[in-house]
This record gives C-alpha cells, structure tokens and sequence, in this order.
C-alpha cells in the first residue's frame, strides 16, 4: 500500500465495528445485508482516501445513508421489518445488552414524485404495553430539510436523534419567568456510531424540545410516539399526503362562531378596540414574549376590558407549539403600555382565565358560556357579574362559575 492510502489499514481496524454496527441500524437488523453495505462503501473509500483522508469517519457514515436509501429505492415501498424474536429487537453486534431501538431508512417519492426524500421511522418498545412495534416515521417537509428526530419511551421523554452530517443542539423547552419573559437553552447534541439518545428531565415539555442545525439554521422538532397514527405498511398513495399537521396547542382555545377568534369585552375600554388590540399585539409580538424556536398559530381568543384612570386592558393566550401562556397588557390612555401581566399557562378548567390586576385593582376571570358571580367570604352574599368576562376588586375571593346549570366554585390568589 503506498503514502497515498497511508492510515487506511488503521482507520478500518479501528472504527469499522463502529461502522458496522451503524450500517446494522441502516439494514434494519440485517447482519449480512450491514457486511455487504460497509463492505461496499469500504471500497469506494479506499478509491478516494487521498481526498477524504482528513475527516473518513463522516464521509464513511455520509455514504453509508446514501447507500442504504439508494438500495431501499429499488426495493418495494413496504418496510421490511426487522427479525424480532418473542417481541424483542435484535442485539447489535459487540454490544452484550439489547439496543432500545432500530431506526429503518425508505426512499419514497414526495409531492407527486417532485422530489424524493428518505423516509425514517423508529421501531422499539411500546411504553404503553411493552410490545415492539413503529413508534414513528418522519420524513422531510421539504426537499433538503432534516429528517430523524423521536421522543419515545415512557412519557416521550427518550430522544433519539439521527446524525445529520452537521453540528446539532439541543433546547430542552422553553423557561417562562414570573413576568412571563421568555428564554431557551441549547446545548450541543453528541453522535455516536450515528445516533445520539438523551433523556428529558421532569420539568421539560417533549412538545417543546426542538433541534436546531448549524447553529441558527433548519430546524427538526422531535416525532413524538403517543401522537404516532402510522401503521408499518406504507400508504399506497403519496406519504407525504399523510404527514401529520402541526400539533394544536394545549391550552384553553376557546373559539368563536365560524371558526373566528372569540371576542368579549367587559367594562368600556378608553381605546377604541381596534387601537387596544394593535397596542396588545404589538407588547406580545416583542421577542421576551415569544418561542424562538416556536410555531406560532393564530390567535384563537381575545379579551377587552376597561379599567380605572381611563386605561385599556387587552388579554389573549399564546399558542406557539407547546402549552400555552395567557397574558394582559396594561395600555394607558395615549396608547403607550403600562405593564404585562402573566396570566399563567393556558389551562382547560372552571375558570381558565384569572388574571391578578396591577396594585390592588383586582382580577380579570373569564370563561366561555358562563354565567359569573364573585363574593369576598364564604359568609357573604354572592353578586353578579355578569357573563363569560367579568372585572372584579381585589377583595374577591371566589367565583361562582354556572356553565349549562352546573356550578362550580373558584377560590382566587
């Protein structure tokens, strides 16, 4: 062997069981079928090694997922499944333990054959009943945008990320300060013979953990198992068809008739509703306020109220992704803000909205359909406050809520 293909005797010795247990992955659990792959690529490698010499190991794995897609692009659109005995995946080689799951690689056609994408999808262990089965596919949206990311295993709190040949961090979710700032961590993600798993802590939210590429670049949001609707057989029509739409928010998401955003006002705010709602939206649309890494959705509701001195309140719930967060904006008379106040997350209960005004002005309760009435003791005579918005002073101390005859009652603070 000459100076041109020196270290490559050495690179082979010892990364290829490495390798081979990456090709492993890529066939699905096929020993031999993960031989001949490696194998192959091998050759090629050694073909161009004075040029790819510096960095082999991420060419290697590069040509590896080419090479697999391009033999699952020959092959019927049915994923073969990999051999599992008494439910249970197969052990990768060199590794005494059973690995938690297998990744499987498809070339399918996107968009009426526009373009083609690799389709992976994640076989392991249901959570739920212990049984092996796919947890999850994901496939491109667009042509060039990564694909390979799952949160599975009890409460989708595992991650599995496949490696995309470029830098990756991790944000776990989002921070929300009392004030209802805010902030994201990241961190940065390591691969291992391809892949990278990490476990979420308690306090994360899977629907909020996010990957970014290249440091601000594309983004890759996990598939997360428990929203899996999949079987394993491919559809016999364009898959991408069947991608799943973006999650709905979890939160309160009241809706008006016709699908428009509900609306309610209480009291009579200084400023027209058109200025309050430009005012409110444009103190939430600031960056303290917002997800960077979010998907934003429209805005589902909308409350007006007016409050002493001639000021305007605007209270709405923000939906970008993750659970959501309700929010007042304070407007003084000439249009400026006065202050934010965080309502909370967004929540489905009897009284969903119970906003705590500024000083001792009181609160802001609201909830859809009900009849509304507030007392400051549990020995003093209850008063009405009307229907579904309602400001109250700050010595209430619980609200009566009758939604269709039922009533139930709220302690506030």
């Amino acid at each position: 062997m000459g100076r041109a293909d020196e270290g490559f005797d050495a690179f082979v010795e010892t990364r290829s069981t490495a390798l081979l247990r990456t090709a492993y992955l890529l066939c699905a659990g096929d020993r031999d079928a993960a031989e001949d792959l490696l194998q192959d690529v091998l050759e090629r490698t050694y073909g161009k090694w004075r040029r790819i010499n510096t960095a082999p190991e991420a060419y290697v794995r590069a040509a590896l997922a080419n090479a697999a897609a391009n033999r699952w692009r020959h092959r019927s659109r049915r994923v073969r499944e990999a051999p599992l005995e008494d439910g249970v995946p197969p052990s990768l080689p060199g590794h005494e333990q059973q690995v938690p799951a297998v990744v499987l690689l498809h070339r399918v056609a996107v968009d009426g054959d526009a373009w083609q994408g690799t389709m992976l999808s994640l076989v392991a262990r249901d959570a739920a009943n212990g049984q092996v089965r796919l947890l999850g596919v994901d496939l491109p949206r667009q042509q060039g945008a990564p694909a390979g990311a799952f949160l599975f295993g009890p409460g989708d709190r595992t991650l599995l990320a496949v490696d995309q040949g470029r830098p990756v961090e991790f944000s776990l979710g989002l921070t929300v300060a009392e004030d209802g700032a805010v902030t994201r961590e990241r961190s940065r993600l390591l691969f291992s013979d391809g892949v990278a798993i990490r476990t979420l802590p308690a306090w994360a939210e899977p629907v909020q953990s996010v990957l970014t590429l290249d440091g601000d670049g594309p983004l890759l949001r996990p598939q997360l198992a428990a929203e899996h609707v999949w079987h394993l057989d491919l559809p016999p029509h364009d898959p991408s068809r069947e991608l799943p739409m973006p999650r709905p928010a979890a939160g309160v998401n009241w809706h008006g008739p016709q699908g428009l955003p509900f609306r309610r006002s209480t009291g009579q705010p200084f400023l027209p509703p058109n200025e309050l709602r430009a005012a409110g939206q444009a103190e939430l649309a600031k960056p303290r306020y917002r997800d960077p890494l979010g998907e934003p959705q429209p805005k589902r509701w909308e409350l007006l109220a007016g409050l002493s001195g001639n000021r305007s309140l605007y209270v709405t719930e923000i939906a970008d992704g993750g659970p959501t967060r309700i929010y007042g904006v304070v407007v003084r008379p000439d249009g400026s803000v006065e202050t934010v106040r965080y309502g909370g997350p967004g929540r489905l209960s009897a009284l969903p909205v119970q906003l705590r005004l500024p000083g001792e002005e009181g609160w802001l309760v609201a909830q859809q359909h009900a009849e509304l009435r507030w007392r400051t003791g549990p020995d003093v005579p209850w008063q009405a406050a009307g229907q579904e918005v309602a400001v109250l002073p700050g010595n209430a101390r619980e609200v009566e809520v009758t939604v269709g005859g039922r009533a139930e009652r709220v302690a506030l603070g």
